[in-house]
């Protein structure tokens, strides 16, 4: 059995919103769980670097492609939580790299934009 393009499409539709609300719930679970893992006031340090990390990141390189922005964002992480003398997993620096930036995508104000109207002259 062959699948046209609108079976397909429809399949997708379904299915997408399905698996996404699986998949982020798993992923704030996921987040928490690896939080506990650090101890209270290394987690407070390691989410201000990475929350310093991911704003500078997309101030000096909001050009740049995400992969890229997210390599500049961990190595500046760290370089950070080796200057304060906090050690964490490549797992938990990715994983609040991307709560950070979700958040930072949250809480920047939408651009709008306007279609302006032609002005007659006066001629």
């Amino acid at each position: 059995m062959q699948l046209n393009d609108w079976e397909l499409t429809l399949i997708v539709q379904c299915v997408f919103p399905f698996i996404t609300s699986l998949i982020l719930p798993l992923g704030a679970w996921f987040y928490h769980w690896l939080l506990s893992k650090l101890p209270a006031n290394q987690q407070s340090v390691v989410e201000a670097n990475v929350e310093k990390a991911v704003k500078a990141v997309e101030q000096a390189q909001s050009l740049v492609p995400g992969a890229v922005k997210k390599e500049y964002a961990t190595n500046l992480t760290n370089a950070l939580l080796k200057t304060a003398g906090v050690k964490a997993t490549p797992e938990q620096v990715d994983t609040l790299i991307e709560a950070a930036v979700y958040q930072f995508n949250v809480n920047r104000p939408k651009q709008v934009t306007a279609a302006i109207p032609a002005v007659p002259s006066n001629k």
